[in-house]
């Protein structure tokens, strides 16, 4: 009912502001939903933690995908290593000294990837935790604006 009155009020404000020969006025467009133009605090501030968890879940995904070219890359280096030993004994101490240091960077770095997945994975729990939390007070928002427009109404 309300809402029939907020239109043909802006349709009569439209009418007098064109007859009084004001230009350049448009008449506003019907909102697509009933719903209100303004957030309430809460649902904003969920809204901003999951834009800034989706953001920290994507550097950490860009972590991920750089750590993995470096392992990739040391393991180049690795094969490429193996590759060059010769059959010279000497030449082939030095070229096993350095596949052996390869191997344990390429370890090391298999480590860090692994706790960075873990990092990730745990960020992603974190951020699904949150987002049921947030549809659960979402809800309960919805059910307390309900619940106060039903007061409201039932007032008059």
């Amino acid at each position: 009912m309300l809402k029939a009155y907020g239109k043909a009020l802006q349709t009569a404000w439209f009418d007098h502001l064109v007859a009084a020969g004001v230009e350049g006025v448009v008449r506003g467009e019907e909102k697509d939903s009933i719903d209100p133009d303004r957030v309430s605090p809460e649902v904003y501030k969920v809204r901003k933690e999951r834009e800034i968890l989706a953001q920290e879940a994507a550097e950490e995904q860009e972590k991920i995908r750089i750590e993995k070219e470096r392992i990739a890359k040391l393991q180049t280096e690795n094969e490429r290593a193996a590759a060059d030993i010769e059959y010279n004994w000497e030449a082939f101490d030095q070229a096993w000294s350095k596949v052996e240091k390869l191997s344990e960077r390429a370890r090391l770095a298999e480590q860090e990837a692994l706790a960075e997945r873990q990092a990730a994975s745990t960020a992603k729990r974190e951020a699904e935790a949150l987002k049921a939390t947030a549809k659960r007070e979402l809800n309960e928002a919805v059910v307390a604006r309900t619940k106060a427009k039903q007061d409201h109404d039932g007032v008059r």
